[in-house]
């Protein structure tokens, strides 16, 4: 009888193991089915929006309202100069004089935009035609310089269609619309089409220019993501830095791209990912330093430290604790403090726990540890920690994708890597996008190099 209890305990005893193992492992599960971009290197646009549980504030009273909250300073529109005013009209009152005396310069005054019937302007250019007496041949008076290559939209009719197309993302047949019932004007799709055709050839030289500019600068941060175009799967590229921003739209995220964007002789720091293709690019350049993001790392860290195993949650725990005191220091320009944060990450990662996870990521920022701090030993250089000025400058290029649904050709691609960089660049420097494009259509058409958007 004793016998087969022991034989009970020992065979529920192993059940029970079992099971706590099978707990463990479900648990594991169910901790990377969860992973989202806030605990993993994941882009915000695969995060699945309905399972996203909703932020608690618990301090909030009540919901905030709309417009500006209690306590900002209001912003209040600066009012027309005289200059700008097109008509005034005095509202008055028959007022007893005897009793009502008159301001003459006191009025109130409200200030009204509207649009006008007809906004447009057109122009008929007419060219004299003679003819030969002797030899009958005609001869048509030729055009000026400003006007070769033009037809129906003048450049600020261009450049307002590629604001409508590139900020707005409107369609072809929005604009059409949109021209025929505000401004009466008729123009067919297949105009409209010809007229960002006529876009991506004067900004040819512009965007050559600023790729140009990209591969001359000390810090670049460079980040890509998918690009829809009739069903096949490319990858939009983009290198940022303090001077301009560039796209490129390429069939593939291979190392061969990388050339493409930056060259074969570039010199300079590269902030990234830890994606394979730059890893690569930087063993085959010895000019080429790295700077891996900081924030794709700790949310790494952030997710080791939600699994069951007691070993990697303590050692994610236990890095994730100086991380916090080195990015409190850099941002107050602590940097012996940062120094001590970073002997301290080092050190937790010289001598790793025998978890297949944690040799994994421990491992790694062991043997790239310099790339990883390379933000530490230049503060003059700029070098950011993260490569969040990449992730914001493919943001709109996201929307864009979610809403149009990608390309259609090759034009398309040409056009909206020049678009994209023109106005990503031109925002970086504080400049009308509108009056840029603008001054490339009228430079273009006399054949004169197109201004830059760098300043």
């Amino acid at each position: 009888m004793g016998v087969d209890i022991n034989q009970r305990l020992k065979k529920l005893e192993a059940e029970n193991a079992q099971l706590k193992a099978d707990l463990r492992d479900a648990l594991d599960q169910i901790a990377k089915l969860k992973k989202n971009s806030s605990n993993s290197s994941k882009p915000p646009s695969s995060d699945i929006i309905a399972g996203k549980p909703k932020k608690e504030f618990k301090d909030r009273k009540k919901k905030r309202k709309r417009g500006g909250q209690k306590g900002r300073k209001a912003c209040v529109r600066k009012p027309f100069e005289d200059d700008r005013i097109d008509e005034v009209i005095t509202h008055t009152d028959d007022m007893d004089p005897g009793v009502w005396e008159l301001l003459p310069e006191n009025y109130g005054c409200l200030q009204q935009v509207e649009l006008v019937e007809c906004p447009l302007s057109i122009t008929e250019h007419r060219f004299s035609r003679f003819r030969n007496r002797v030899a009958g041949r005609i001869y048509t008076t030729p055009r000026p310089n400003d006007l070769k290559g033009q037809g129906l939209f003048g450049p600020r009719m261009l450049a307002l269609t590629t604001c409508l197309k590139s900020g707005l993302h409107g369609s072809y047949s929005a604009i059409q619309t949109l021209y025929r019932d505000a401004f009466n004007l008729p123009v067919s799709l297949g105009y409209l089409v010809k007229a960002t055709d006529q876009m991506t050839k004067s900004l040819a030289m512009p965007y050559d220019a600023l790729k140009q500019t990209v591969r001359r600068q000390s810090v670049v941060n460079i980040d890509e993501t998918g690009h829809k175009e009739n069903g096949k799967r490319l990858m939009t590229w983009v290198a940022t830095c303090a001077q301009a921003t560039v796209f490129r739209i390429a069939d593939s995220r291979s190392t061969a791209e990388l050339y493409a964007l930056l060259g074969e002789d570039f010199e300079g720091v590269i902030g990234s990912d830890f994606f394979s293709a730059y890893l690569k690019y930087k063993r085959e350049n010895d000019g080429v330093q790295s700077q891996y993001c900081w924030a794709h790392l700790i949310r790494e860290l952030l997710f080791l430290e939600g699994l069951t195993d007691k070993t990697i949650r303590t050692w994610a725990a236990k890095v994730l604790e100086p991380v916090k005191k080195l990015f409190r220091a850099w941002r107050r320009g602590q940097y012996a403090a940062c120094r001590a944060a970073q002997g301290q990450i080092e050190k937790l990662c010289q001598r790793l726990p025998k978890r297949a996870e944690i040799k994994t990521l421990g491992g790694r920022m062991w043997k790239h540890r310099r790339a990883y701090f390379r933000f530490l030993e230049d503060p003059g250089l700029g070098i950011e920690p993260t490569n969040n000025s990449a992730e914001r400058a493919l943001r709109p290029v996201v929307m864009h994708r979610r809403v149009t649904q990608g390309t259609r050709s090759e034009k398309g691609r040409r056009w909206w890597e020049c678009v994209w960089s023109v106005t990503m660049t031109c925002r970086k420097h504080g400049r009308s996008v509108f009056d840029y494009l603008v001054e490339v259509l009228k430079a273009h058409a006399v054949g004169l190099d197109p201004p830059l958007p760098v300043r």
